[in-house]
């Protein structure tokens, strides 16, 4: 059953930098505000609205989190870069069926390149802190080194639990491996998994052609391109 849509005002508590063009943006979540890991709110700017995914598990009562990338001269990315914290911004949702399969309990393989991580995040949190015993993957990919952000989340994350394992993988690297998420979901057994693929178009189709090819059905291979 999805949740209502709602149009509310949220404040902003704080603005992380999380890489030069990456931002995690903290609200207070306002009363009767609630989602499924994995769905997105749209950001009210006057008569424009602009699609974020919600970052943080439906668990955490307090607060939502956006992981937003700073496009120069977008219309929600100069709007939140000028935000400063206890303003009230207003957005609506939540919308989206890209959300996590709370009934399966098939393996978790969360593939995601630049902020296409951000749901993927919301459905890693939810089921570590819900006590899931779902083996769980991650596989993040982008351009440069510099680019790499949660690293130290997902370090701490694979220490505390031990269904929860992720990999980091550049395509522009100054030195060492190079390769894209494709490469390193090969290597993986999926057999008993369902997929969550977050990313440009190209990469999504390439992992959604994957997984079909490794005999997994099409309801355990959900997907959102950015």
């Amino acid at each position: 059953m999805l949740f209502a849509m709602m149009d509310f005002k949220a404040k902003l508590v704080s603005v992380k930098e999380l890489t030069h063009d990456v931002r995690m943006y903290m609200f207070e979540r306002p009363a009767g505000f609630s989602f499924k890991p994995g769905q997105f709110v749209m950001l009210q700017v006057e008569e424009v609205a602009r699609a974020y995914s919600i970052a943080s598990s439906p668990l955490e009562l307090e607060n939502f989190v956006l992981i937003v990338k700073l496009i120069e001269g977008g219309r929600g990315s100069e709007y939140l870069r000028a935000a400063k914290a206890q303003d009230e911004i207003s957005f609506k949702g939540p919308f989206g069926h890209f959300y996590l399969d709370e009934d399966s309990e098939r393996d978790v393989v969360l593939i995601g390149t630049g902020t296409g991580l951000a749901p993927l995040y919301s459905i890693l949190q939810y089921l570590l802190e819900s006590g899931s015993e779902r083996e769980i993957k991650l596989f993040f990919g982008v351009r440069h080194e510099e680019d790499v952000f949660l690293r130290e989340e997902f370090e701490d994350l694979s220490q505390k639990h031990e269904n929860f394992s992720f990999k980091i993988i550049l395509s522009r690297p100054k030195s060492g491996e190079k390769g894209y998420v494709t490469d390193l979901i090969k290597e993986e057994n999926i057999e008993n998994s369902e997929a969550y693929i977050c990313g440009g178009k190209a990469m999504v189709d390439d992992v959604k052609e994957f997984f079909t090819q490794k005999g997994i059905s099409p309801e355990h291979i959900k997907h959102e391109v950015y």
